[in-house]
């Protein structure tokens, strides 16, 4: 196959799924609760997304995956842990960064005190501000470094759990 047609097909592909290029859909549960999913389909923006939902519904959860698709917040989160739990960092960089290995599994804290720390989180917050609601807590399921890239990738299927305003 052509080098050229292979570059351009790898360009198009990037651009697809850029983090920067995600869209948001919004679902509602039969008990009214909301959820808010980064996805490649949907609303254009998260703001269109959360103005989707009756105000009567509760947004309870954010998802996003595609972490590795988002460049600002993966510096953010590998700054983050560098300054906070540098040791723990560099154990796990320097091992095979699957999701069971226990120097992974030990950076768990520091990921999700990273992810709530972030400018993200506070771009999701700002765009619930007039409903009232603001992440209170992160989790997520499948945690693990990839290096393929050449530098850290952080990725998880990561959910932000919401609470109301009081």
């Amino acid at each position: 196959m052509n080098l050229r047609v292979i570059a351009i097909f790898l360009i198009l592909f990037n651009q697809t799924v850029s983090g920067e290029n995600l869209k948001w859909e919004s679902h509602i549960r039969d008990d009214g609760v909301a959820v808010v999913v980064a996805s490649r389909e949907g609303y254009e923006s998260l703001s269109e997304a959360v103005g989707s939902i009756p105000k009567d519904s509760w947004i309870k959860h954010v998802r996003v995956s595609f972490l590795s698709q988002y460049t600002e917040f993966q510096a953010e989160l590998h700054s983050s842990m560098l300054t906070n739990y540098p040791a723990e960092l560099e154990t796990a960089l320097a091992s095979a960064g699957n999701m069971h290995n226990p120097k992974v599994i030990a950076l768990r804290r520091a990921f999700t005190e990273a992810v709530l720390s972030s400018n993200y989180v506070k771009s999701v917050n700002a765009a619930f501000s007039k409903r009232c609601e603001k992440i209170s807590s992160a989790s997520f399921e499948k945690f693990f470094i990839s290096k393929e890239s050449g530098k850290p990738e952080y990725e998880a299927m990561l959910w932000l759990t919401t609470e109301k305003c009081t």
